[in-house]
């Protein structure tokens, strides 16, 4: 009976634990991604992160970042809680 128990933990343990591995991972590509993507916009111009587009183009960088950077903590907290659920 406890053997059980444990084992479908376990099972469920892992599950969550590969799912919110991936999620994390795909949120740290696009983090990346927003990065490699502001730094191409500024390919060939020199100073872009002083002009009027390179800041914008910060800026919007920035603020998507936060996005997913929010998006990541709410995803840790909610397998911080579904973690204790299980093990309690």
């Amino acid at each position: 009976m406890a053997d059980e128990i444990v084992e479908r933990l376990a099972v469920e343990l892992s599950l969550e634990s590969e799912n919110f591995r991936k999620k994390i991972t795909a949120i740290n590509s696009i983090i990346k991604n927003t990065e490699k993507e502001f730094k191409s916009a500024g390919n060939g111009v020199k100073n872009f992160e002083n002009t009027f587009t390179g800041l914008d183009a910060k800026i919007q960088k920035t603020s998507k970042q936060l996005e997913l950077y929010n998006l990541k903590l709410s995803k840790i907290k909610y397998q911080k809680m579904n973690m204790r659920k299980i093990l309690s």
